[in-house]
């Protein structure tokens, strides 16, 4: 017999095994190359993902900066709103000692106020009472001061009556005066 168809077998067994080995390397292979394309396709994911990521860390970053300046900004409103308050203090300090110097002069005031009214309460009392003293004459003087009126209005009655007589005497002479002749 010849041993060249079962040495034939173990070269094809073994060829088999080989080429099955083969075709799972391939298979393996394969699913590495997918598995490989998966994992880049990821990292592709990954690396668009981390752009963004980058992108919204520089937003992140410009708006702590521009928090950071709002807040300097609110800092320095702070201190000028500071600097206000302890102006406004003083002022108002200022505003009260001059409201007690006020109510001072407004004390002063109203006691200068009632030694005045009292003063001129008693004059106003003196005049009364010389008022009373000099009623009398005053009734006296303004009683002859009406006499005298009524004697004056007489009078100027008396010389306007005489002045119409020396007009009616003047009439009478001119027409006398014409008559004779002369």
């Amino acid at each position: 017999m010849n041993e060249e168809p079962t040495k034939d077998l173990a070269t094809r067994a073994f060829q088999k095994r080989v080429l099955d080995e083969f075709a799972a390397v391939r298979r393996e292979q394969t699913a590495f190359a997918a598995e490989l394309s998966a994992m880049r396709a990821e990292q592709t994911a990954m690396r668009a993902e981390l752009t963004a990521v980058r992108a919204e860390q520089v937003e992140i970053r410009q708006d702590v900066s521009g928090l950071r300046r709002d807040m300097a900004d609110v800092r320095t409103d702070l201190a000028n709103v500071r600097t206000d308050l302890a102006e406004t203090r003083t002022h108002v300090a200022e505003i009260r000692t001059d409201i007690g110097e006020l109510r001072v002069q407004q004390t002063a005031m109203a006691r200068n106020t009632a030694a005045i009214d009292q003063r001129l309460t008693t004059l106003e009392e003196r005049v009364d009472a010389r008022l009373k003293e000099t009623r009398p004459i005053w009734e006296a003087v303004q009683e002859q001061v009406q006499r005298l009126i009524e004697r004056f209005d007489l009078m100027l009655h008396d010389l306007y009556e005489v002045r119409i007589d020396v007009r009616g005497h003047h009439r009478r002479l001119d027409e006398l005066e014409r008559r004779v002749p002369s």
